[in-house]
C-alpha cells in the first residue's frame, strides 16, 4: 500500500487507493445539510435583486429624459462610471433580445409566405395569371425577408450622389438628362 504524506507533519499513514480518508468504501457521499425544510422553494429574485432591477429601471427613465451620466449619478446617489455601466448594459441586454425576436418573427413569415406559396403555385400551375401573379409577389416578399435582393448602392463623389444601378437599366435618354440653364 503506498504511503501518503500529511502535510507538515513527519508521520506517514497508508491510504488505499479510491479511498477518500477518513471514510470507508462503502459509505455514501454525504448529503447537504440544510435547515429549511425541502417542502420551501427559494425565491429566485432576491431584494438585491428588485433594489437593483429598479435602479437600472430608473437610470433608462433619466438617460431617455436626457439627463447627462453625471446628472444621473447625483439623483441616483452612484458613480458616474456606475450610471455609464448600467445604462450601456442594459441597451446592450435589450439589443439582443429585440434581434432575437426580430429573427423569430422572420422566421414565422416565411413560413406563413411558404404555406401561401404552396396554395398558389398549384393554382399557377394550371395557368391562372392572377395566381402566377400572387406566386410572383410572394417570391419577391420572401427575397426581401432573406436578404437575397441586394440593396441599390450609393457612392458619393464630391457633393452630388450617384447610384449605381442595377445591370441592364439605362438612363442614357434625353428625358433624365439634366435640363440646360439659359443663357449657355
Amino acid at each position: 500500500m503506498p504511503l501518503k504524506k500529511k502535510a507538515g507533519r513527519g508521520s506517514a499513514r497508508p491510504q488505499r487507493k479510491g479511498v477518500k480518508a477518513g471514510r470507508g468504501p462503502d459509505t455514501k457521499p454525504r448529503k447537504k445539510r440544510t435547515d429549511k425544510p425541502s417542502t420551501q422553494t427559494r425565491h429566485k429574485s432576491s431584494a438585491k435583486d428588485i433594489e437593483k432591477l429598479a435602479l437600472v429601471e430608473r437610470v433608462i427613465a433619466f438617460r431617455k429624459a436626457g439627463m447627462h451620466y453625471d446628472e444621473i449619478a447625483e439623483a441616483c446617489d452612484i458613480t458616474d462610471k456606475k450610471a455609464h455601466i448600467l445604462v450601456t448594459g442594459e441597451l446592450k441586454r435589450r439589443r439582443s433580445l429585440l434581434a432575437e425576436s426580430v429573427e423569430d418573427v422572420r422566421a414565422i413569415e416565411l413560413e406563413r409566405l411558404d404555406k401561401l406559396y404552396l396554395v398558389a403555385q398549384v393554382r399557377a400551375a394550371t395557368g391562372n395569371m392572377v395566381a402566377i401573379n400572387t406566386c410572383l409577389n410572394i417570391m419577391g416578399r420572401r427575397a426581401k425577408l432573406s436578404g437575397l435582393d441586394l440593396p441599390v448602392q450609393l457612392e458619393t463623389h464630391g457633393d452630388l450622389p450617384t447610384f449605381l444601378l442595377p445591370a441592364g437599366i439605362d438612363f442614357t435618354g434625353t428625358e433624365f438628362a439634366a435640363p440646360k440653364e439659359e443663357g449657355t
